[in-house]
Order: C-alpha cells, then structure tokens, then sequence
C-alpha cells in the first residue's frame, strides 16, 4: 500500500499473526499508524448459500466485514467484498422481478449479478462453468439510478426457482463502511 492508503484484512481463526510494514522507499525511515479492530460478525450473506430475499422486503447491509468468495462474470477486479442472497419462488409463477439498489439506503457503487439456479437443489458454484451456466445478467449504474444498480427480469418462472443475486461494490476504492439497501419486487 502507498502513504495514506487503507487496508484490511479478515482474519478468519485464532493464532497469532505477523504484520510487517516497510518502507514505500529503500532506506527511508519514517512514521506510520496502525488501528487494529476486533471486527463484529460478518454480514448475513457473506458465505454461499446467503441470506433469504423476501419479495417487497427491503435489506440495508454493508460490505464492511464480508470476504471475497467468488469472481464474478460482471467485476474485473480481485478483492472485491460480496454478499450473496437467495430467493426461491413458492407462490405464485412471477412474469417478472426486479433486483434494485436504488435507494438514499446504497451509500457506495454497486455491481448486481443475478443467477438462475438451474439444479434441482441449491448447490453453491465452485468453478466459472457453473457460474456461466446459471448467470444471467449483471448490472452497473442502471440508468437514472446514478451508481445503484437495477436488473429488471422479464422471465416466467413457477413454484420452486431460485433466484442467486450478489452485491459487490464496482469501485475497488469504494468506502464499504457505508450501507446498501436491496429490494426485491415482482
């Protein structure tokens, strides 16, 4: 990291860890400050399978203390924070639904990718075959939702589809301290 920069790490077990900090410079010798935090519990959604979607329920979350767990189709950059969420239909067949962080609640830019999940059973992907298989579409900065993300499904689909959809910011020096806010709506 360069002077000034910001990083982090998600220490995941107990043990004892070693942090070593040099000199941007060869030779040079300066100060530096360093704040250690003992984080809270990750958000809900921050490993597959996620949290459960209800339709016309919204979510505020952050990205603050989720990992990066997968590569998305829509996201070039490594690194990225995500949280996933699953929502599987048992009422009625939906015409459509719309996936949105359009809201004053999205506080940072945002890049939603939606899947289908075409196996009977929920099965989280482990390699890029199962996530071109199932991805459908991705979004961001929807128009007139300034850098919030929108997808707007027109598919029929009945009782028992599920839907995968993962929120990561699109700027690697976004402030994921700040919140998102997801609805789901048909």
């Amino acid at each position: 990291m360069l002077s000034g920069e910001k990083g982090r790490a998600k220490i995941t077990g107990a043990g004892t860890y070693y942090i070593i900090v040099d000199a941007l410079v060869p030779g040079t010798i300066g100060t530096f400050d360093m704040l250690i935090q003992s984080a809270a519990a990750a958000p809900a959604g921050d490993e597959c399978p996620g949290a459960q979607l209800q339709m016309g329920v919204p979510v505020t979350a952050s990205l603050e203390l989720a990992g990066d767990d997968i590569q998305l189709p829509c996201n070039t950059w490594k690194g990225a924070p995500d949280v996933y969420y699953t929502f599987t239909n048992t009422g009625r067949p939906l015409k459509g639904v719309t996936f949105s962080t359009c809201f004053a609640g999205t506080t940072f830019d945002t890049i939603l990718t939606v899947f289908l999940l075409v196996r009977g059973s929920f099965t989280c992907p482990t390699d890029s075959s199962q996530l071109l298989q199932e991805y459908l579409i991705c979004n961001d900065d929807y128009e007139g939702c300034g850098t919030s993300s929108q997808i707007d499904l027109s598919i029929l689909r009945g009782r028992g589809s599920t839907f995968w959809v993962v929120i990561e910011p699109a700027d690697p020096n976004a402030d994921i301290s700040g919140t998102f806010e997801l609805l789901m709506k048909d």
